[in-house]
């Protein structure tokens, strides 16, 4: 192995990395990973929600996000006022 091979598998990588499609590119969402988070312990075993949060997922104006209370199996008008 060469330096020069070195520099052409660097580039090739590095070329291959701004070339992948952006579908490949994994957002993060600090937000809805808190309320993920939260959910996940009320329906966990503890069963704990802090009051602060607002309230409950079936509870009337609770303030997490419907997709994420989806995902825990809460209907669509959980957090509806």
């Amino acid at each position: 192995m060469t330096l020069q091979w070195y520099l052409d598998e660097v580039m090739k990588s590095r070329k291959a990395q701004i070339d992948a499609p952006q579908s490949d590119v994994i957002a993060t969402d600090p937000e809805g990973d808190k309320w993920r988070n939260r959910v996940n312990r009320l329906k966990s075993v503890s069963g704990f929600w802090a009051q602060i949060w607002g309230p409950k997922p079936d509870e009337t104006g609770c303030l997490a996000p419907p997709a994420i209370l989806s995902e825990f199996g809460y209907g669509w008008d959980c957090n509806q006022f």
